[in-house]
């Protein structure tokens, strides 16, 4: 499994899933969005440097527990992005992906396969199978995962 090193701030250092295979991953979300809307991009920016800085903003208008350990950080015009803490280190946060929100169904599924990646995460850390972390442009983190 492949991680995408998102940021790391005073409190936590955000990765991301990356799978190659598919375009469900944060950064390709993020790369769609930046084509399609720069403004909705840089405020999901925004809120992944403030989750890195100081932890998710609980109110209910920026995020939410979706259960089973997963978290939906989102913005009002309907981008999200689901995440999970990492639990052996707790200043880990590992984000399963980016959608927008649609319909109850959709967002559902969304919200499925993330609950799925982040137990092919928890597996993959387990066995020693995160194969690599993609940093682009940043300097290399200091939180690593499993550490």
């Amino acid at each position: 499994m492949n991680l995408w090193f998102v940021d790391e701030g005073a409190l936590f250092t955000v990765y991301s899933i990356d799978d190659e295979a598919r375009d469900e991953s944060l950064r390709h979300f993020l790369e769609k969005l930046q084509e399609d809307d720069q403004a909705e991009h840089d405020r999901l920016i925004g809120r992944l440097e403030r989750l890195a800085e100081v932890g998710p903003d609980f109110r209910k208008e920026r995020c939410r527990d979706v259960g089973d350990g997963l978290y939906e950080l989102k913005t009002k015009t309907g981008s999200r992005i689901l995440f999970f803490y990492e639990e052996k280190t707790r200043h880990v946060i590992v984000a399963t992906g980016g959608f927008a929100k649609g319909s109850k169904k959709v967002q559902n599924q969304d919200i499925k396969r993330g609950k799925r990646r982040k137990g092919d995460y928890e597996t993959a850390l387990r066995k020693g199978d995160l194969k690599k972390i993609i940093v682009t442009g940043k300097k290399e983190p200091s939180r690593v995962p499993g550490g």
